[in-house]
């Protein structure tokens, strides 16, 4: 109810978050806009690199790092309730890569199979779909992240009662 001390409680600790939380947010600035200088320079795109165990060529790696950009903050946006948008040129650039990419990826497993989005839909739709969320998960309200802990891969944002209603839907449990 309005005006508990559980109410009361929740808005001091929101408080309590709330510069840990500005901070953070000022340092992924920081980090996206020296990530943005790099990229500037032609010869970031050139050559290969490794991460995670693979090479890749680093214009590869570029556009992992863009969509890594587009579908976390997605994901954040979903959790929190915020909007979320991006020029056309950016979602064209990070559709154009996950659609080649996450198919033929050369890690197994890391994205659920894709479901099926209506031929209208906005391209940000299709991108978090074919990156294994479902972009009308929760269309009224704010959505959590499935816990890491549950070892499905898959299932971006999502709501208990979505959950609840669809338990196995575009999930992928980690053997």
């Amino acid at each position: 109810m309005p005006g508990s001390w559980s109410d009361a409680s929740k808005r001091r600790g929101a408080d309590a978050v709330r510069p840990r939380l500005q901070r953070g947010m000022a340092a992924d600035r920081a980090r996206t806009q020296q990530l943005g200088e790099a990229w500037a320079n032609p010869g970031a795109w050139r050559g290969t690199s490794n991460g995670a165990g693979v090479d890749l060529p680093n214009e590869v790696w570029g556009k992992i790092a863009l969509t890594e950009l587009v579908v976390h903050d997605w994901d954040l946006a979903k959790a929190t309730g915020q909007p979320f948008g991006l020029p056309e040129e950016t979602l064209r650039a990070c559709f154009d890569h996950v659609a080649e990419f996450v198919p033929n990826a050369p890690v197994e497993g890391l994205w659920g199979a894709a479901a099926e989005v209506p031929a209208d839909a906005p391209r940000l739709d299709w991108i978090v779909d074919i990156t294994g969320r479902n972009p009308k998960i929760c269309p009224d309200g704010p959505s959590r992240p499935r816990p890491a802990s549950g070892a499905v891969l898959g299932t971006g944002a999502w709501c208990s009662r979505a959950a609840r209603r669809f338990p196995n839907r575009r999930s992928r449990r980690i053997a």
